[in-house]
């Protein structure tokens, strides 16, 4: 993470005090996470730029229709390590994870399934039909083009934030919701996550 010099205060005090989701600044939520990690889920919202779609991390996975976590693949199935099941019943799962700025510092940002069904209108599944390539499983086929056009537009997240999200090989923060892209500073009217993703963790397998 990159962060800015800003003058203000740190943000433990204020975040500690919040009763509902209130607007912070990616150098507040850093300063805060660093500083005094939580104890329990704390949401916000943060309004960024997407300066960067990590197309290297890949944009979904296959997961465990039980457990949502990521499945491994054998030569005639799908393992999960998790419901120690190797026979397991997969299905197609968004992660993506982007870098966003603020004028006050950047972080890396990850939305999952529900969230980037709801902001796109499509499944993973389905934008994997349309980009099918022979003999390339899905999870390693090319990001989508709706997905990798979210670089350069600005758009409002409810992040949820947990001790688990920032750890010395381990500084992502789950994005919980989204709004479009932002145009000025509209009245909230939130994508829904999609409720039971299970991916608190911010990693398909817990181990990135």
């Amino acid at each position: 993470l990159v962060a800015r010099e800003t003058g203000l205060p740190s943000a433990a005090p204020l975040l500690k005090s919040y009763a509902k989701v209130e607007p912070v600044t990616i150098a507040e939520l850093n300063s805060f996470i660093t500083t005094d990690p939580p104890q329990q889920e704390i949401n916000f919202l943060c309004t960024g730029r997407v300066s960067r779609v990590e197309a290297n991390k890949g944009w979904c996975y296959v997961a465990c229709s039980k457990c949502s976590k990521k499945l491994q693949r054998t030569v005639t199935s799908f393992e999960c390590a998790r419901c120690s099941n190797p026979h397991a019943v997969g299905s197609l799962r968004y992660r993506v994870e982007m870098v966003v700025t603020d004028d006050t510092a950047e972080g890396t940002f990850v939305c999952f399934d529900g969230v980037m069904t709801k902001l796109h209108n499509l499944r993973a599944s389905e934008a994997a039909q349309l980009l099918a390539e022979e003999g390339v499983n899905p999870e390693d086929s090319v990001m989508p083009p709706f997905v990798a056009g979210m670089e350069g537009k600005t758009y409002t997240f409810q992040v949820r934030v947990k001790s688990y999200n920032f750890t010395v090989n381990h500084q992502t923060f789950t994005v919980s919701r989204i709004i479009n892209e932002v145009e000025g500073a509209p009245a909230p009217d939130f994508f829904d996550d999609g409720g039971d993703d299970n991916d608190d963790d911010d990693a398909p397998n817990g181990t990135i």
